[in-house]
């Protein structure tokens, strides 16, 4: 049963971990500089209001000193059908996010 609490995921430069409703974002070990760079910079990105242009942003709710973690609530990751489905709905933003931002 704890095991179905918690899920972890790892990406390039940072470790995801869902615990419940929470995600929290952690450096990888090898990539400790480039993953607390990333923690920091999206929790600027939401503080700054960029999610006003780009809706699709997860909201950060909070970032702990030096980009050690950070704290966003999970999503449910879309399948290819429900994907398929949101690209063709009224929904699916006609902007393209700045390749930065990601």
């Amino acid at each position: 049963m704890l095991a179905a609490m918690f899920r972890l995921f790892r990406g390039s430069q940072r470790r995801t971990i869902v615990c419940g409703s929470i995600a929290i974002k952690v450096p990888r070990l090898r990539r400790l500089r480039a993953g607390a760079r990333a923690n920091r910079e999206e929790a600027r990105i939401w503080r700054e209001g960029w999610q006003r242009f780009y809706p699709e942003l997860c909201p950060v709710l909070g970032c702990l000193p030096f980009g050690v973690a950070l704290v966003m609530p999970a999503v449910h990751i879309m399948s290819p059908d429900e994907l398929r489905a949101f690209r063709k709905s009224d929904t699916y933003p006609d902007h393209y996010p700045d390749p930065e931002l990601y």
